[in-house]
């Protein structure tokens, strides 16, 4: 009986030279690629077999302060400080919107429609007036225009992207999907 053929295993495969030598040498390589990610793409609730992605960029803590500090002065009911504290991090946090074809390994800019003098898609209010929204409104309006007023599926995507934020090395999407832990 032959010996089947097998994929050679990870150290095998390797160069002697990039393999790791020591648990803190991979350590440090893992916190390395951690502290390199500074954003992510997510997928919105109902267009995830789209391939449409909208990219975030990791916040830092007083950016978080500052929206907190402004909700604050504006809100005293604590659900609604909270939803709007949630939304307007989305709303800041996004950087972009984009799309993933099958074959391309980066996901390309999402196009606005002809006659746009932007070359890009960039804020909620784009993306919500390119696809016929047409009341009057700022950012937090198209926001739920986009998610079709649904304040849970707002608050799941919040908590994906929150998830992310605190540890910028997990696939969130693939998390919430069932294809990662």
């Amino acid at each position: 009986m032959q010996d089947e053929e097998r994929d050679p295993l990870i150290h095998e495969a390797m160069e002697e030279d990039e393999r790791p030598q020591s648990l803190m040498e991979q350590l440090r390589a893992r916190r390395d690629e951690i502290a390199e990610t500074r954003d992510t793409f997510l997928t919105l609730p109902g267009f995830e077999d789209m391939g449409f992605l909208i990219k975030h960029r990791l916040m830092s803590r007083f950016d978080i302060e500052q929206i907190g500090k402004r909700i604050s002065r504006e809100v005293k009911n604590r659900g609604e400080r909270n939803m709007r504290i949630l939304v307007d991090q989305i709303i800041e946090s996004t950087s972009g919107f984009f799309y993933q074809e099958a074959d391309v390994d980066e996901p390309t800019p999402l196009p606005p429609l002809n006659g746009s003098p932007f070359p890009q898609v960039l804020t909620w209010s784009q993306l919500a007036e390119q696809i016929g929204w047409d009341k009057p409104g700022g950012e937090r309006d198209a926001l739920y225009y986009m998610f079709a007023d649904n304040e849970f599926a707002i608050g799941q995507y919040g908590f994906k992207l929150n998830r992310w934020m605190g540890n910028t090395g997990v696939d969130v999407d693939a998390e919430f999907l069932g294809e990662g832990v």
